[in-house]
């Protein structure tokens, strides 16, 4: 009793402060109000140079795109989309480091252009890459709020979290990003196969993570079918079996896994 009454009257916990917000946590936070004020606005039709600079985008051009958002921005350094292409394709070929400035002024500037929202998305990558997971769960956060039904950000928002150790709070963003996937229109043929063996891929690693073997074997084995030359799928389905006691499977399954990444190391031949 007198040690809780001690507790009791030392220095209220709550009172004392958290962890200091980082910069992009905080930009993140201030730009997010006006986006989200913006949702259903309609903006101002693109210029007729900026309809050329969106199309080459489109059609995977990407030196051509850089080089006529490098023109946009010699006339407007502040032009927001041209800013958000240039730093996408910076991001592409991942120099992260030169991305960055262009997004997080994209954010500064606020929502000016038909699907501005997704610099959430890219700035949450662009940290993710750059050694910030917290700041950049709180934009892919940010971006689901602005567009609920992109399949990029709710895997990437389920991959941090799985990693955060929450396998059970991952999955319904896996699950989601499964369903979105297999919908859309913009993935079609072998990049829609590899992307939903990806999201089975992980689906696998959270029930594996969260102990329920069965789930996590009938995952992967169906992320396999999609795309059995990944050699991290066969490493997991060693995990698997060698946890549910089938030794012979499980070194079937490394074996695999061994032979696939010396084939696809520098120097080796992928299949």
């Amino acid at each position: 009793m007198a040690m809780a009454l001690a507790a009791g009257c030392g220095p209220d916990q709550s009172d004392r402060p958290g962890p200091p917000q980082s910069a992009a946590s905080a930009l993140i936070q201030k730009a997010l109000p006006a986006f989200e004020e913006a949702r259903g606005r309609r903006f101002l039709k693109p210029s007729p140079s900026m309809a050329r600079l969106r199309n080459a985008l489109r059609s995977r051009n990407g030196r051509l795109a850089q080089q006529l958002a490098q023109q946009e921005l010699a006339t407007d350094p502040d032009n927001p989309e041209a800013l958000l292409i240039s730093s996408q394709l910076l991001y592409q070929s991942a120099a992260m480091t030169a991305a960055r400035p262009g997004f997080e002024r994209i954010l500064e500037l606020g929502p000016t252009f038909e699907g501005c929202q997704r610099v959430f998305y890219l700035y949450g990558s662009c940290l993710l890459r750059l050694g910030e997971p917290k700041a950049a769960r709180e934009a892919f956060e940010g971006h689901l709020r602005l567009d609920p039904e992109h399949g990029e950000t709710h895997y990437s928002l389920g991959e941090l979290i799985l990693q955060d150790g929450d396998p059970e709070a991952s999955l319904p963003h896996f699950e989601r990003a499964l369903e979105l996937f297999q919908t859309s229109r913009r993935k079609q043929g072998p990049f829609l196969t590899m992307d939903l063996a990806r999201v089975h891929a992980s689906i696998a690693a959270a029930h594996l993570q969260a102990g329920d073997l069965k789930a996590a074997r009938q995952s992967i084995e169906r992320s396999l079918e999609l795309n059995p030359n990944h050699p991290q799928s066969h490493y997991t389905l060693s995990r698997i079996l060698t946890r549910l006691g089938d030794m012979d499977g499980a070194r079937a399954a490394l074996a695999e896994f061994q032979r696939l990444n010396q084939a696809t190391a520098p120097g080796g031949q992928q299949r």
